[in-house]
């Protein structure tokens, strides 16, 4: 990894001792940056800390964002989708406090997600 790779990677590790604001802030930026991380970095570091973070309801929409602009990016495969994040997603849009905004997301990108869930 490189350091800028690392230096994501630390502060998803400390992101829940950060003020809320601070958070939404992170992720906007991090959409903008994941096209540098490597595939299984991705795959086997960030995105289980992103699902991980889905248990804040006020990140749900920035991680859904995220998850989904990786979809369309071919950032993953359907095994590895329905293997790792279908599961905290489908929990997610079952649960009574999912925002507005997280279900707009899932509903404007279903295309996306159809593709994947199968």
């Amino acid at each position: 990894m490189n350091d800028s790779t690392l230096t994501t990677v630390k502060y998803l590790d400390k992101i829940s001792s950060y003020e809320s604001k601070q958070q939404l802030e992170f992720l906007k930026g991090l959409a903008g940056v994941l096209d540098d991380f490597p595939d299984k970095v991705l795959i086997r570091i960030v995105i289980p800390k992103l699902l991980d973070l889905m248990k804040y309801n006020t990140l749900i929409a920035s991680i859904v964002y995220i998850i989904t602009d990786l979809l369309k990016k071919k950032k993953m495969d359907v095994k590895t989708f329905r293997a790792h994040i279908w599961p905290t997603l489908k929990t997610v849009t079952q649960a009574k406090e999912t925002t507005a905004q997280a279900i707009y997301l899932f509903v404007a990108h279903y295309d996306i997600l159809e593709e994947f869930i199968g």
